[in-house]
């Protein structure tokens, strides 16, 4: 598809593929804060990592589901749903809400 594209689809690609990658290192960043603002333990600080890095054993799958659909909607769609969900997670009321956005965040990432 890239080949028959225009010559700045590469560039888009790679800058979207770029600014999606700069969201997963922030939650090692922010637990600090999740557990001080939170009052969470550092199993539940712990299972919020979990739930952010367990999406990625289906990224098989949704790879396959990505080959079925539009290629160009999965590009755009992916790193909005990230940056939305993963935006989010600094304002979560709670718990919940948190590990909710963290794994919104990790199944598109």
């Amino acid at each position: 598809m890239i080949a028959e594209g225009k010559p700045g689809d590469l560039l888009t690609i790679t800058l979207g593929h770029a600014a999606n990658d700069l969201y997963q290192p922030f939650l090692a960043a922010l637990l600090p804060v999740f557990i001080a603002s939170m009052g969470l333990s550092k199993t539940e600080a712990g299972f919020l990592s979990l739930i952010r890095q367990l999406p990625s054993l289906a990224q098989p799958a949704m790879g396959h589901l990505a080959d079925r659909l539009k290629l160009r909607c999965v590009l755009v769609a992916a790193p909005a749903l990230t940056a939305a969900t993963l935006s989010l997670a600094g304002v979560a009321p709670s718990y919940s809400v948190l590990a909710l956005l963290l794994l919104a965040g990790g199944v598109s990432s």
